[in-house]
């Protein structure tokens, strides 16, 4: 597995999309049940995602948003990420949304792979790749 950087060191859409994937799969849990009877669902595991990020220095305003999202919509977990690609997750936080978005895609790669353990990338990379063929 790879990260690719495009030639203006922008991260790709590519990349974005696998970093999407390895972040819902270690920062969202899945039910198979709940008080109403059997069915199946997902829940962002929002406190360790910014017990995560506030470990690793991410700065408020960003963590801020990571709080805002809805804990019963892992979608917009995904959302969220992929619109650093563009800026679009930034918007009207940040003067260049455009550049903060990528410079928040590369620290997120950076930090995910350095406190991934091996036993546990393995897992979440074997899921990733069932989620992409």
């Amino acid at each position: 597995m790879y990260f690719k950087v495009r030639g203006d060191n922008l991260i790709s859409r590519r990349t974005t999309l696998l970093l999407v994937d390895i972040y819902y799969n270690l920062f969202t849990k899945h039910y198979t049940k709940d008080k109403t009877g059997y069915r199946n669902y997902h829940r962002i595991k929002k406190d360790e995602l910014v017990e995560f990020l506030f470990k690793k220095e991410y700065d408020e305003k960003f963590i801020a948003l990571i709080k805002k999202l809805n804990i019963s919509n892992p979608k917009k977990l995904k959302e969220f990420i992929r619109g650093l690609q563009t800026g679009e997750s930034l918007e009207g936080l940040v003067e260049d949304k455009n550049e903060s978005g990528q410079f928040y895609l590369k620290n997120l790669i950076e930090d995910i792979l350095d406190s991934i353990d091996s036993i546990e990338s393995d897992k979440v990379i074997n899921r990733i790749i069932v989620n992409v063929k």
